[in-house]
């Protein structure tokens, strides 16, 4: 999930808003949680992982990016916040992980809540966050891995992305690629990829 000045329809939520502004944009929120079993040995936490500016426009320090718990009818409170940073001009690739336990017996009810927020120029697509492998629950001991392309694949075909196969020649081939893959894991791996190319009949 990507937070900006945007709404949900892609409009600024305020196209006079100044350029050196800040409030409140993007909300995502959970559905109601039941925490009624719970107590605070249990360890129940949200874990996810952020990213501040990607491929768009870096949070400047007046920007923020807010987790906010609710216990059953109540106010929403401030779980965790992180602020923006000066503008870097680049693909910040880096992702960090974030684990917020819920310990206070306020929460460990019926109906508990936790919401993401962020506060942005609300005059257009500023001050990007972007969230991903959101987590709510006890812990677990399953091993995450995850290894994803930064980028689109490139083509194996010169000059072109596609074209007819009675079209192709063997020199319209590319003699190499290069990709960038991201490890999200949290442990070292060894990653690789091989291609086949065959024909029709699968030979």
């Amino acid at each position: 999930a990507t937070f900006d000045g945007l709404n949900e329809k892609g409009y600024p939520y305020d196209f006079t808003a100044a350029e050196t502004s800040s409030a409140g944009a993007d909300t995502l929120t959970s559905v109601p949680i039941d925490l009624s079993g719970y107590t605070a040995a249990d360890t129940v936490s949200l874990t996810f992982r952020y990213q501040q500016q990607g491929l768009g426009n870096s949070p400047a320090s007046r920007d923020s990016l807010v987790v906010e718990f609710k216990a059953p009818g109540g106010i929403w409170n401030n779980a965790w916040s992180i602020a923006g940073s000066a503008l870097t001009f680049k693909d910040t690739l880096d992702w960090s992980t974030v684990k917020i336990k819920v310990l206070d017996p306020l929460y460990l009810k019926r109906g508990f809540q936790f919401r993401f927020r962020n506060y942005a120029t609300v005059s257009g697509s500023f001050d990007h966050w972007h969230i991903d492998y959101v987590f709510f629950g006890k812990p677990t001991t399953k091993v995450f891995k995850d290894y994803t392309y930064v980028y689109n694949h490139p083509s194996l075909i010169k000059k072109y992305t596609a074209m007819p196969w009675r079209q192709y020649k063997k020199e319209f081939s590319q003699d190499s690629i290069s990709i960038l893959i991201k490890n999200n894991s949290m442990d070292i791996e060894n990653v690789g990829r091989s291609y086949k190319i065959k024909k029709d009949n699968g030979v």
